[in-house]
């Protein structure tokens, strides 16, 4: 729930441009989210899979 004092209208998150890179290569570029009260988002990732069993 969002607090009382935000706006419905105004985003949580909002970020615009993000890249990354490794030494030369660029893997991620121009890359935006906006994360609006009330969205639900879900990141999948290869790390969860390549977990170390002990």
């Amino acid at each position: 729930m969002a607090a009382s004092y935000m706006r419905n209208d105004e985003p949580l998150i909002d970020i615009v441009g993000v890249g990354k890179g490794y030494d030369t290569r660029q893997v991620v570029r121009d890359v935006t989210l906006r994360l609006m009260p009330g969205d639900i988002v879900g990141l999948v990732g290869a790390m969860a899979v390549a977990r170390r069993r002990r």
